[in-house]
C-alpha cells in the first residue's frame, strides 16, 4: 500500500505513494526477445519481482534507494504468466507447458513440473502435438493451477504438482479467468460461462450468456463484507456486446435466481484485472469520447482512432453499479488543460491502468502517472492532485 512499481514501457519505475517520488534507479526494459509476462511485476513478501525482458525476472526490496537482490533467467522457454502463491513467485512459461515456483528473496527454483493434459485429438479425428497448442489457458487460484485441454480443465496442486481433479466439459473450453482466491471461471462454447469452485471442482453457477462477446474481458466474484451492501456472492463480466460495431458493457450476476444488474453500454470503456479486483466496493471506469454520434443513415462508422479521446474517469458502487463518483471529466476531449491528468492533451489520450488504495489512485498512462487524492466536492467523490505532488 506504499509503493506502486509501474511498467511504463521502457523502464520500470518504484513510485512512494505518499510522496510520488521514485524509491529507486528506473530499471530498462527490453522487449527486443519477445512481450513480458503477464502481469510484468509483482509484490512478494516484502520483495517486488520484476521482469525486465521476456526471459529474466529480478528481485528488488521494496524499499527506498532499493537495489537488485539476485536475477533469474529462464533460458529454455520466455515467461508468459507471473503470479503470487503462498508467498512464492510463480513463472509458466508462454505456451503454458512449464511451472516454475521462485522463492522471493533468492531467486532460487523450489520446484518445477509439466503442465501439459495430454489432450491431442482435434475435432477431426487427426492429432497434434500438445506443445503447439495455441488455445492453451492458464489459471491460478486456492493454491492451484489450472490448465484446459480440448473439453476439459486439469487442476494441479502447485506446491506437489499432482492431479488434484478433473472436469470434462460437452463444448470445448474457450478460457479460464481467476475469479477469486476460491473460484475460477470458465467460458466453454460460445455462449456459456462457468463459475467453478477451485478446490474441488464443484460446478457453483452455469450461465448462458446471449448478449456479450465470450470470453469476456475481464470478470470477479464478489462477495458481501464491511465495505460494501452485497447480500450475496455476486460474478461481476466486463464484456464487449455483440452488436456491429460493438460497445462495452459491465453486468453483475447473482450465484443465485435474483436480479441482474447492467451498466453501460458504453461506446468505448476500459477496465484492467486490477481495477476489477482492487476493491469489493467500488469500480473505477476509464470512458472514451469516440467523436462521433453513430446513426448516420444505415450505415454508421465508428471514427479513426485518432478521433478517440479520453472521456472520464468515473466510480461505480459495486453493490448496484450506480455511479458513486466522479475522478476527472474533459469536456469536448482536452477543450481545457487544466483538467487533464498530464498537461499534454496531444500525447496523453490513453489511461492503460488504474491503480487504488485506501485514500491514493495512481492513473498510468503510456507517458506516465498521476497520482490522485480524495476531496470531497458537493455528492460526487472527486479526486484532486494533491499541492504537494508532481505531475509527472
Amino acid at each position: 500500500g506504499r509503493v506502486a512499481a509501474l511498467d511504463l514501457g521502457g523502464e520500470i519505475h518504484a513510485i512512494g505513494l505518499t510522496t510520488g517520488r521514485s524509491m529507486w534507479r528506473p530499471m530498462t526494459i527490453n522487449r527486443e526477445f519477445g512481450a513480458l509476462p503477464e502481469p510484468s511485476v509483482v509484490a512478494v513478501s516484502g520483495m517486488i519481482i520484476a521482469s525486465t525482458d521476456a526471459h529474466t525476472l529480478v528481485g528488488i526490496p521494496a524499499r527506498q534507494d532499493a537495489a537488485p537482490l539476485w536475477r533469474r533467467r529462464f533460458d529454455r522457454r520466455p515467461m508468459g504468466r507471473l503470479a503470487k502463491v503462498d508467498g512464492h513467485a510463480v513463472v509458466i512459461d508462454v505456451n503454458a507447458q512449464w511451472l516454475w515456483v521462485v522463492d522471493p528473496t533468492s531467486g532460487r527454483i523450489v520446484r518445477e513440473f509439466s503442465l501439459l493434459v495430454g489432450d491431442k485429438q482435434v475435432d477431426s479425428g487427426e492429432f497434434v502435438a500438445e506443445e503447439k497448442d495455441q488455445d492453451a489457458r492458464i489459471a491460478l487460484a486456492g493454491g492451484a493451477v489450472f490448465r484446459n485441454g480440448r473439453k476439459r480443465v486439469v487442476a494441479r496442486d502447485i506446491v506437489t504438482g499432482r492431479v488434484l481433479w478433473e472436469m470434462p466439459f460437452r463444448r470445448r473450453v474457450m478460457d479460464l479467468i481467476t475469479l477469486d482466491e476460491h473460484h475460477i471461471g470458465v467460458t466453454h462454447g460460445i455462449d456459456r460461462f462457468t463459475v467453478v469452485r477451485a478446490e474441488t471442482g464443484e460446478m457453483v453457477k452455469e450461465l448462458e450468456i446471449g448478449d456479450l462477446e465470450l470470453p469476456p474481458i475481464g470478470a470477479t466474484l464478489d462477495w458481501p463484507d464491511a465495505a460494501n451492501r452485497l447480500s450475496q456472492g455476486r460474478l461481476l463480466i466486463f464484456a464487449k456486446t455483440d452488436d456491429d460495431p460493438p460497445r462495452y458493457k459491465i453486468v453483475s450476476f447473482p450465484l443465485d435466481d435474483s436480479e441482474v444488474w447492467e451498466n453501460g453500454p458504453y461506446d468505448h470503456a476500459m477496465i484492467s484485472p486490477r481495477m476489477l479486483t482492487a476493491s469489493s466496493s467500488v469500480l473505477p471506469v476509464v470512458l472514451y469520447d469516440l467523436g462521433w454520434k453513430g446513426n448516420e443513415g444505415d450505415n454508421p462508422r465508428p471514427p479513426p482512432k485518432s478521433e478517440v479521446r479520453l472521456s472520464a474517469m468515473v466510480l461505480l458502487d459495486k453493490s448496484n453499479l450506480e455511479r458513486i463518483g466522479r475522478y476527472f471529466e474533459f469536456d469536448g476531449g482536452w477543450s481545457s488543460e487544466s483538467r487533464t491528468l498530464f498537461g499534454d492533451p496531444k500525447r496523453s489520450r490513453m489511461v492503460t491502468d488504474v491503480l487504488m488504495s485506501a485514500d491514493r489512485l495512481v492513473a498510468v498512462t503510456p507517458d506516465g502517472f498521476c497520482i490522485l487524492a480524495k476531496r470531497e466536492a458537493h455528492r460526487d467523490v472527486s479526486m484532486d492532485i494533491p499541492r504537494n505532488m508532481e505531475k509527472r
